[in-house]
């Protein structure tokens, strides 16, 4: 699971440590996707900052956190969707992805081994993107790291899997996908699985007449919390 605090990769790790203000974010080929803001949130700046918080929090007699002194650069960011709610509400027409106003990316340590995960995101409508967490998933980053340029990043928090879609087929990224989508699933496939799911988590907490393209997704998500479920964004702000 991931261990997210809210707070408000290689060969070229000495050269983006060496100034203050430049970007710490690899660079991909023809990657023109990453807004100016998320870019500079992904500076080297951030990288001391989170070696800073992650010192503070790491004391002897002080919560323990994801340890991530090691960390030198960031791999690249990658927008965080959502499944949308006609996918969620099993509807064959319309986008199968929402897409949210926050990044994911790999953090790359100074052996150049992937050590965790660093989001930010832009807490309000015209805001400037900012640290949002942080975690030691290894294995999120690796598969993060490995996504071309054409693949989408999917979240579903309250099962706390992570997807990536890519020309209509869905392939886990994590443990948890894994165990609801074993092998690479069409689209299709998929809004059964989900809408399902999420039906079930929805009749569980007493709004079987809510249709889920009248809830929404934020709303879809804090009923499926209702049922048990992990909502990511609650999650995200357990600041420490």
């Amino acid at each position: 699971m991931e261990h997210f605090r809210r707070v408000a990769t290689g060969l070229l790790i000495a050269m983006a440590l060496a100034a203050d203000t430049t970007s710490a974010a690899r660079a991909a080929d023809g990657d023109a996707e990453v807004p100016a803001d998320v870019a500079d949130a992904y500076s080297s700046a951030a990288i001391a900052n989170l070696r800073d918080i992650d010192a503070s929090a790491n004391t002897a007699d002080g919560p323990k956190v994801p340890d991530i002194g090691s960390a030198a650069l960031f791999g690249v960011p990658r927008q965080i969707h959502l499944w949308s709610p006609a996918l969620i509400a099993g509807e064959v027409d319309g986008d199968a992805v929402a897409p949210l106003d926050e990044w994911l990316a790999p953090i790359v340590g100074a052996d150049g081994d992937l050590v965790g995960t660093y989001r930010v995101w832009r807490p309000t409508a015209g805001s400037t993107a900012e640290y949002a967490g942080y975690n030691d998933d290894d294995d999120l980053a690796r598969a993060l790291d490995g996504l071309d340029d054409r693949a989408t990043l999917v979240s579903d928090p309250t099962i706390d899997a992570w997807y990536a879609v890519r020309d209509g087929v869905v392939t886990a990224l994590n443990a948890s996908a894994s165990r609801e989508v074993p092998s690479p699933a069409s689209v299709d496939e998929m809004r059964g699985v989900v809408s399902t799911r999420y039906a079930e988590a929805i009749a569980g907490a007493g709004q079987i007449s809510m249709h889920p393209l009248t809830l929404g997704i934020g709303a879809m998500l804090l009923v499926a919390s209702a049922a048990g479920a992990v909502v990511w964004a609650t999650a995200r702000r357990r600041a420490r």
